[in-house]
């Protein structure tokens, strides 16, 4: 159907157009009666339906996590395990033996960056792998061991080389300060847990060697550079010494007569000189200090390392060498993420030798401030000499003698002890810092998390499961819960059969695999458990599924139309299979059973079955009425229907089977006997075939007052349901309502409320 089709279903005048079209069954405009108001479901409703829908399909998901955790350990079997160890390191700040010292200790975040450099890593390893281990079959144990070795797979840590164990070590190094302390946490991962707990311990060894050497290194300068200057000083001192006496001897001075009053052109004279003096010291210093910085590499450089912007460019750096260490696990070298770290580590290196040549350009400016002080306070000498040219030119020379001496022996003393200084410090062999914990053998692997990785997996797998039970009953078109067709065609719901699963009644009857009771020709006939079910309102026992059938006949007595109840009621379905004869049988013992007198047809020819629930014979029926001459009300009563073991209860069985059975229902003959049953019953009742598979019950609903169309949950297609009711509409039918059998509200799939609840009130423990 490609176009809206127009519907009248005869319920009190009113009208609709409805949109049959896949997908579109709903009404799209109404006259007469508004629509039902369909109250939304709320949270809990919607959780709680939700939660038993998931619990209906508890095996699915636990299959679904089954499978996650399986595919979590396959995956977790394929990983190389690492195993982590760590090896702490204190870094000690001692007190040095003769006041300030001559080399600065560096900070601790100096410290990080020196043993994470890629100069100080390669070090470990070559230590490392220099000392020949014997590598001897590793003990690992752990849950993954075990499987492992139960699947009989080789473990990783004893088949990866002892050369690849290090790279793996050298890799994922890390250094970290413990807070509040100067101890340091030297960490790293391999497969092999000797081989990480060996790489640690050699990058501790490597970094306390490297500080003892470069320590031993700055003292050889040093007291090296002021040997050297000692013996200068001293050489000065002797010979200025012998200048003086020289001096004094050829002028006839002598060190008392060189003593008194000075002018003032004199002091300023010595006062320039002595200023003279100071700049010459500071330039020796800042000589010395020049010397000893050649001697050492320019990243070992004191001034270098504390500098604070060297200091944040070297942990910058160090952070930016793990960060390219960790995602060289996952990626290789040419992988673009892996570059961009390549690009900033080689723009922060430009950066940190940048920074490293600014300090060492200072100083070089210090040492030519110094030596321009120097020529400076030189030429102010020359000036003042000049001008106390009328002075005498003994004294000054005397006094200028005196001075040198005495500024010379000063500066002589002073590097003479800072000479001694050093060679003791140099002797006493003081370290800067000692390991505290050496690492031991891990056999339990960190990497990967067994628990977190099923956890994870279970838990991906229970989503995709919840997914897929959401989709498949998203997806599942068959009517599923009360209401469906009332929203979907507003068409009237009479009644709301529960499954027999939710009658504790019908699931004793159920247990009897087969029944034996007496058939009319005095036989005993074998009757399967299924039929009991359409007995069941018969049950004298409390049961749900007897008080559903009474509500629905109850919706029945009270569908009037202008004051007038329907008598005459055609009982049809989409398909086969939906239940149509249970249902019109426990709805005639519920009519009977209220003193209604009731007349059951079966108008199902080609599978009558109402003849074997009620045990009446099948020998004359409805067909042999249709097929002959004889007029209807000449028959008797007796003759045309059979009285049944209920009171009140009368069946007209379908007869023989006969060719052309639409033909025998088109007859005025079928129109005569709806006739004459209208005034001898109260109700009359008439089974037939699926209205999609035969054009009967379309032809006996003419017959009648209107129809009632049964429905399966979980069975009977919404769009079966929807072309059966267009059938009756499109005739100008009256449809009565729907029935919906085999309801189990456990499996419905749309929040409509709790229909049926087993509390104990029908299970006879009455308060």
């Amino acid at each position: 159907m490609n176009d809206p089709l127009h519907i009248d279903l005869g319920d009190r005048g009113r009208n609709e157009i409805i949109d049959l079209r896949p997908g579109r069954a709903v009404p799209i405009r109404t006259f007469g009666r508004p629509e039902p108001v369909v109250n939304e479901p709320d949270d809990l409703a919607t959780l709680v339906q939700y939660l038993r829908l998931f619990w209906s399909h508890k095996w699915i998901l636990l299959l679904a996590m089954t499978l996650g955790a399986i595919a979590s350990l396959v995956y977790v079997l394929r990983i190389t395990p690492l195993y982590t160890t760590a090896t702490t390191v204190e870094i000690l700040k001692p007190a040095q033996p003769f006041g300030k010292p001559l080399v600065e200790p560096s900070s601790t975040q100096t410290e990080i960056q020196l043993l994470m450099s890629s100069a100080s890593r390669s070090r470990a390893v070559g230590r490392m792998l220099g000392k020949k281990i014997k590598i001897e079959d590793t003990r690992i144990v752990g849950p993954l061991a075990s499987l492992r070795k139960l699947l009989r797979l080789q473990d990783p840590a004893k088949t990866t080389s002892w050369e690849e164990s290090a790279a793996f070590a050298k890799s994922f190094l890390t250094v970290n300060a413990i807070k509040d302390s100067d101890i340091l946490s030297i960490q790293t991962f391999s497969p092999n847990p000797q081989a990480a707990a060996e790489y640690t311990i050699a990058v501790a060894e490597e970094f306390i060697a490297t500080i003892e050497a470069q320590r031993t290194s700055t003292f050889d300068s040093t007291t090296g550079f002021m040997d050297v200057k000692t013996q200068d000083l001293k050489s000065h001192i002797e010979s200025s010494q012998r200048e003086l006496a020289e001096f004094a001897k050829t002028h006839g001075l002598t060190p008392n007569s060189s003593s008194g009053a000075q002018s003032p052109v004199e002091e300023k004279l010595k006062n320039i000189q002595t200023e003279l003096l100071n700049a010459q010291a500071t330039l020796y210093k800042a000589q010395s200090a020049m010397e000893a910085r050649s001697a050492t590499a320019t990243e070992s450089d004191p001034a270098v390392i504390d500098s604070g912007t060297t200091s944040s460019l070297q942990a910058k750096l160090a952070d930016l060498m793990t960060e390219r260490a960790n995602l060289l696990v996952n990626f290789t070298e040419v992988n673009p993420k892996v570059q961009a770290v390549d690009a900033r580590i080689k723009s922060t290196t430009e950066e940190l030798n940048k920074e490293r040549r600014n300090v060492q350009t200072r100083n070089q400016i210090e040492y030519k401030q110094a030596l321009m002080n120097v020529e400076k306070f030189q030429k102010e000498f020359e000036a003042a000499t000049k001008a106390n040219g009328d002075q005498s030119q003994d004294r000054i020379h005397y006094n200028i003698l005196q001075t040198d001496i005495e500024s010379s022996q000063r500066l002589y003393d002073t590097m003479l002890a800072q000479g001694k200084e050093a060679s003791i410090a140099k002797a006493l062999h003081i370290s800067e810092a000692r390991v505290v914990d050496r690492a031991g053998i891990n056999p339990n692997p960190t990497q990967p998390d067994l628990m977190n990785f099923l956890s994870l997996g279970m838990l991906s797998g229970l989503v995709c499961g919840a997914g897929i039970v959401i989709l498949r009953s998203r997806a599942d078109l068959t009517i599923q819960a009360p209401g469906f067709m009332e929203i979907g065609l507003n068409i009237r719901e009479l009644g709301v059969i529960p499954s027999a699963r939710t009658d504790r009644t019908a699931r004793k009857l159920q247990k009897f695999s087969r029944n034996m009771l007496p058939a009319a020709s005095g036989s005993v006939r074998i009757m399967d458990s299924v039929d009991c079910l359409e007995m069941v309102a018969r049950s004298e026992k409390p049961s749900i599924m007897a008080e559903a059938f009474r509500s629905t006949m109850t919706s029945i007595l009270y569908s009037e139309e202008g004051g007038v109840r329907p008598k005459v009621l055609v009982f049809t379905s989409a398909s086969s299979g939906e239940g149509k004869s249970t249902i019109i049988s426990n709805l005639a013992i519920a009519l009977a059973q209220i003193h209604q007198k009731v007349l059951l047809i079966d108008a199902d020819m080609r599978l009558p079955r109402i003849h074997e629930i009620f045990d009446v014979p099948n020998s004359f029926g409805l067909s042999d009425i249709l097929h002959e001459q004889k007029p209807v009300e000449e028959y008797v009563e007796e003759s045309l229907v059979r009285k049944t073991h209920i009171p009140y209860l009368y069946v007209l069985p379908a007869g023989p089977a006969r060719a052309h059975l639409s033909r025998l229902f088109h007859s005025m003959r079928m129109q005569d006997l709806m006739l004459r049953f209208r005034d001898t019953f109260d109700v009359v009742l008439i089974d037939t075939a699926p209205v999609l598979v035969v054009p009967d019950p379309r032809i006996l609903a003419r017959s009648a007052d209107a129809v009632v169309l049964v429905v399966r949950a979980h069975q009977t297609h919404q769009d079966a349901a929807f072309a059966a009711a267009s059938r009756f509409a499109s005739d100008g039918t009256r449809i009565l309502g729907t029935i919906l059998n085999d309801w189990n509200p456990d499996k419905s799939t749309n929040a409509y409320g709790p229909y049926y609840t087993n509390n104990g009130y029908y299970t006879g423990n009455r308060e």
